[in-house]
């Protein structure tokens, strides 16, 4: 087991990434998904059923390594929606051909909304604390951005 005190830095607490809310949620649907699968048949079990687990676990690996990876953040982000769509359009596909019962539906979908919602406004954070680094940087010019990164000399 870790220790407590990894979390608690400068007098901040800070949560793993396995505890975020999209993580959280994300997990849920991936149990909700692979629950539901097996209401499938056979053939469709094996084809779209394997596709929509592997887009919603790698959904899971792209929101930690967007927690993890600061500079790759916003890429890492829009990878998680765009296999977030593709998970969504399988679902459909299945709602389509009548292979999710109602009640499965609404558990499912309550979760991608939340989902959604989340990754919506984390991606917004992302953009703005993108914009306003290149916005302070640019303010600076160019010789005291050498001096603010820790170039420059101290003539």
């Amino acid at each position: 087991l870790r220790s407590r005190h990894w979390r608690y830095k400068m007098g901040k607490s800070y949560k793993r990434w396995e505890e975020t809310g999209i993580y959280a949620d994300t997990y849920e649907l991936v149990k909700s998904v692979h629950s539901v699968i097996y209401d499938f048949p056979k053939k469709d079990r094996v084809v779209i059923g394997d596709k929509m687990i592997d887009k919603a676990t790698s959904m899971i690996a792209f929101s930690g390594m967007a927690y993890k990876l600061a500079d790759k953040r916003l890429e890492c982000i829009d990878r998680f929606i765009c296999e977030f769509e593709i998970l969504k359009t399988y679902l459909r596909m299945a709602i389509d051909l009548k292979y999710l019962r109602p009640a499965k539906q609404v558990k499912i979908f309550s979760l991608i909304q939340r989902i959604d919602e989340g990754v919506m406004k984390w991606r917004k954070s992302a953009t703005s604390k993108i914009q306003a680094s290149k916005v302070s940087n640019y303010d600076l010019g160019p010789d005291k951005q050498n001096q603010s990164r820790g170039g420059g000399s101290f003539i």
